[in-house]
């Protein structure tokens, strides 16, 4: 790792001086926990860390509008990407939607989730119960209300599709 100093310059030398399009260009310096490239900025004598691909679009298209997040077409940002042809701003529902594409997309869904309340074999019992709700919901612990969204296939969506996707 290098200092603040080496990192801004590889940033001005190397990345934003980058033409290549298809092969990924790696951050070698620091990243945050998920794997972004990120670099310290001072900004009002406070030192900050800036996600690489944010300051790439920055200097490229601009400041972000509002609702818009950088994204990295290559589906790599997460193995440090810092290829200035592969990021630009987007909505966060096409970064989701890329994510799926790529296969990055976090796994959230059912016992995956960390507050999740029941297991997936309960949410199919659920959803195939007879009776009243509340008196379904009672059984397991969880709200009325839950048991309608499983029922209306709102919530545990993946269960009625033959298992996990």
């Amino acid at each position: 790792m290098g200092t603040p100093r080496w990192a801004r310059r590889f940033f001005e030398e190397v990345v934003m001086r980058h033409t290549g399009k298809r092969e990924c260009l790696r951050w070698p310096y620091a990243t945050n926990h998920k794997g972004y490239a990120q670099i310290g900025d001072w900004a009002n004598s406070k030192r900050r860390s800036v996600l690489v691909g944010a300051l790439i679009c920055e200097r490229l298209y601009g400041p972000a509008q509002p609702g818009h997040e950088h994204r990295h077409s290559c589906g790599k940002g997460h193995l440090a990407c810092a290829t200035p042809a592969h990021v630009s701003w987007s909505t966060h529902k096409t970064n989701m939607s890329d994510m799926k594409k790529h296969g990055t997309q976090p796994d959230t869904c059912g016992e995956s989730n960390g507050r999740h309340k029941i297991t997936e074999r309960q949410a199919n019992t659920i959803f195939k119960a007879k009776g009243l709700q509340r008196e379904i919901a009672a059984r397991y612990g969880i709200d009325r209300s839950q048991v309608g969204r499983i029922k209306q296939r709102k919530s545990w969506p993946h269960i009625h599709k033959g298992g996990r996707q």
